[in-house]
């Protein structure tokens, strides 16, 4: 049963040289590619909880990051009914995060993942996640998209 919550949580937009972002697919889903993103533990400050989320979905850790802005407002979105019956939320509200990889960076590390929600990732342009996720996220990412215009491709 679904209730009028929704579950708090942080997201993480990683920017390359080019302003491609860092996607991931989901697991047995074609057109389900998003950002890293995940729920706050209870008592965890945005940042700690999407430093750690970042590290669990993608093995990038702190120190191959740099973060360069926050985006001032937490975004929500909602379930389509479908998912939200099967939840005891209605959606989710993230607090955004932008980072671009250090110089130790190499693809190599994307292994180090201990996250098993993904079966692969691929650097995009925004507009070309907006056409590969879910159409409940879309909105999120434009609204990212127009923060931090001038970091991306």
């Amino acid at each position: 049963m679904n209730s009028d919550k929704f579950r708090a949580g942080v997201g993480a937009i990683i920017v390359n040289d080019a302003g491609k972002v860092l996607a991931f697919r989901r697991k047995n889903s074609d057109d389900a590619w998003q950002l890293p993103q995940g729920g706050l533990d209870k008592s965890e400050q945005a940042l700690d909880g999407i430093v750690r989320e970042v590290f669990e979905e993608t093995g990038l850790a702190d120190g191959e990051l740099q973060l360069i802005a926050e985006h001032p407002l937490w975004l929500a979105y909602e379930f389509p009914e479908d998912i939200s019956a099967s939840m005891h939320f209605r959606g989710q509200v993230h607090k955004w995060f932008l980072f671009r990889l250090g110089a130790a960076y190499s693809d190599s590390h994307l292994a180090r993942s201990t996250d098993e929600e993904f079966d692969a990732w691929s650097w995009l342009t925004i507009e070309e996640l907006c056409e590969k996720t879910v159409p409940f996220k879309v909105k999120i990412y434009k609204a990212l998209k127009q923060e931090f215009t001038e970091y991306l491709a």
